[in-house]
């Protein structure tokens, strides 16, 4: 495995910016199109979580590894290892970019105080994962282009990114994953408060979402799944081909627990496929490792 780190300038974003990939080698020399999963981080992380604190670089390795003897001997498995249309091993890559803090909104521009006094610049983190960052990567690596190939994932903020953005901009993606989702559009901006979370203040919540209560259904995960239903219903569209698959998973001691089964009982109240799970841990890495395992064997 290839472990590949990317500053490139975005248009989307005003500046460069910065991204990790994990590629299987031979795939670069022999150019063989490869599925792709776009990762994401949550509240005050980046590109190197996943790699850091989670062993994606082993469980990558090894379905990778699968994949390869798939091809050669013949024999094949649904588990870590993805097939395409002819029944054929499909590897796979992940791309690790770094999100901010802004729940993969688009945030006003403005002054970088944090790093660059008195030079401003975007931050429309939408449009560079779900569009800019999946296109350029798809230029710069042997990437898939298929639906189906393509999926997106995360945790905590970035559980809530992934679903929201899986969900909205599902014409890119297939697959959308979260464990341990924030799914903060559940409740009103007051109700969100937690004394010593910044991003729980009402403040940043109103400068996330652009006003936090008066955008919160559009912004919230539920809501968009059930307007692709409608939309697929009045098209008469499969709702398979209009809905990535969606997972999502959250610790039993997680304080977020009850945001995410909320989720898993509206969607099951309106008949939209989807698979939640729970296991034994709080919000922490030693859950995510567990969940990001999973993820890897859904898609």
């Amino acid at each position: 495995m290839a472990i590949m780190k990317f500053d490139i300038p975005s248009e989307t974003m005003g500046r460069q910016v910065t991204f990790e990939a994990l590629v299987p080698a031979e795939s670069l020399r022999e150019g063989e199109k490869l599925k792709t999963l776009y990762l994401l981080h949550g509240v005050q992380g980046s590109y190197i979580n996943w790699i850091t604190c989670t062993n994606i670089y082993r469980l990558l390795g090894t379905r990778n590894l699968r994949a390869s003897n798939l091809r050669t001997d013949g024999v094949h498995t649904r588990s870590l290892c993805g097939q395409d249309d002819a029944g054929e091993a499909v590897k796979l890559a992940v791309i690790m970019p770094s999100g901010g803090n802004g729940f993969y909104h688009p945030i006003p521009a403005g002054p970088d105080w944090g790093r660059q006094p008195n030079m401003g610049h975007q931050h429309d983190y939408e449009a560079f994962i779900a569009r800019e960052l999946v296109e350029k990567t798809r230029q710069m690596l042997p990437l898939s282009r298929r639906r189906e190939d393509t999926g997106i994932a995360g945790l905590s903020m970035g559980g809530y990114g992934a679903l929201y953005l899986g969900i909205k901009y599902s014409d890119t993606f297939g697959f959308a994953g979260g464990l341990s989702s924030a799914l903060l559009t559940q409740r009103t901006r007051d109700e969100n408060f937690v004394e010593g979370a910044f991003f729980r203040q009402p403040e940043f919540l109103d400068l996330v979402f652009g006003g936090f209560d008066e955008n919160r259904i559009q912004n919230d995960v539920f809501a968009n799944a059930l307007i692709l239903k409608h939309n697929a219903g009045t098209a008469g569209v499969p709702l398979a081909e209009t809905l990535p698959e969606i997972y999502f998973a959250c610790g039993e001691q997680d304080p977020l627990l009850e945001l995410n089964q909320k989720l898993d009982e509206d969607l099951s109240r309106v008949e939209i496929p989807h698979t939640f799970e729970t296991h034994a841990g709080a919000h922490e890495w030693a859950f995510w490792e567990w969940g990001i395992e999973r993820i890897l064997e859904r898609f």
